[in-house]
Parts: C-alpha cells; sequence; structure tokens
C-alpha cells in the first residue's frame, strides 16, 4: 500500500529536500532517484507496475519453484561438503544467473557468464 505521508520518489523524501543527507553521503547511491516501480509514486508507479505485472503473467511459478530449487540444492550440495562458504560468492550470485538464464532459455553450461552482470548488480559490502 502506497502512503502520502511517506513517499516512495527519494526526490520527495524531507532527508533529501533539507539536505539532511549529504550529496556526498555514502547512501546517496541507494537512495538516489531512479524510475523504478519501487521508487516511483502516482501514475508513473501506476505504469511501470503495469508493465511489470504484464511481464510476469506468463510465467509458471510452480514450474519457476522447481527450478529455483533445483539450482538452489546444486549450489548448497557444491559447498556443503566443506562446512563453510560465502553465501554472497557461492549462492546469492550465482542462483539468479541460473535461474534468470533457464527463463531465457539459455543452456545451463553458458549460464556461469551471467554470475558477472549478477556479481554487478548484487550489494557490495563496504
Amino acid at each position: 500500500m502506497r502512503s502520502k505521508n511517506f513517499p516512495s520518489d527519494s526526490r520527495n523524501w524531507h532527508a533529501i529536500r533539507n539536505g539532511t543527507l549529504a550529496p556526498d553521503s555514502p547512501l546517496r547511491p541507494i537512495t538516489a532517484w531512479q524510475p523504478l516501480v519501487a521508487l516511483t509514486d502516482g501514475t508513473e508507479h501506476a505504469r511501470l507496475r503495469e508493465a511489470v505485472t504484464e511481464g510476469l503473467a506468463g510465467v509458471n511459478r510452480h514450474r519457476l519453484r522447481r527450478y529455483i530449487t533445483r539450482y538452489a540444492v546444486r549450489l548448497i550440495d557444491g559447498f556443503a561438503g566443506e562446512g563453510k562458504a560465502d553465501l554472497v560468492a557461492d549462492f546469492a550470485r550465482k542462483l539468479p544467473a541460473f535461474v534468470v538464464a533457464h527463463q531465457l532459455g539459455i543452456p545451463e553450461s553458458a549460464s556461469t557468464c551471467g554470475w558477472s552482470w549478477s556479481a554487478h548488480w548484487s550489494p557490495r559490502p563496504t
């Protein structure tokens, strides 16, 4: 549910408008406005949300869940014997690459190239 008291559009956030969040703040990269569903309000939000909803309407959620489970188990089996893992590098960056590659019809053998874009979009510790 959207709130009139707490806008999603960061350009309307009090801390940004009054300068409380400094331009050189380390939070700026994640609070800067972008044309994303989560960071828009009103008609722009409705327009973007409709596009996402229409795009996801054809996805078979049960089949997708099976793919996610299969790839998750495969990744976990790959590091479970070691008794430790870097969950970001060994799991969180790889799982989306496998799943998206599958959804796009890219063979598993080629999906490892997606790790680079997956790493690009996942947050990095500072």
